[in-house]
């Protein structure tokens, strides 16, 4: 169970990594039936440590969230899209390295669940 602005909500998913294992990828799904109200709420993510990013050309509104540690040999990002029906997260975790492209990559996975 997760909270958006006092309202309670569930998601449905799958998690998937690539073939080297390096890069892990989680697809959430909340339809509105999975809000206690019935309801699709969207509000723009934020854990207050790191920047959000609007995402232009994605659902009716979209964000990406890059969350990287000091010291740490991984990083994660996630892209939070509001579409009419859904709340849909991409939340994508892999080696520093792969940080730039991160946000490619979750848009590209986005474009598919969305369209």
């Amino acid at each position: 169970m997760s909270t958006i602005d006092d309202f309670n909500y569930k998601t449905v998913g799958c998690s998937f990594e690539s073939t080297d294992g390096e890069v892990e990828v989680d697809l959430n799904l909340s339809f509105a039936e999975q809000f206690d109200d019935g309801t699709v709420h969207c509000v723009e993510p934020s854990d207050h440590l790191h920047p959000v990013i609007p995402v232009d050309g994605l659902g009716e509104s979209a964000w990406w969230q890059a969350k990287d540690f000091e010291n740490s040999t991984d990083a994660e990002g996630q892209l939070t899209i509001c579409v009419d029906e859904a709340l849909i997260a991409i939340e994508i975790e892999g080696p520093t390295t792969m940080q730039g492209p991160m946000q490619q990559q979750a848009i590209e996975i986005a474009r598919l669940v969305v369209t």
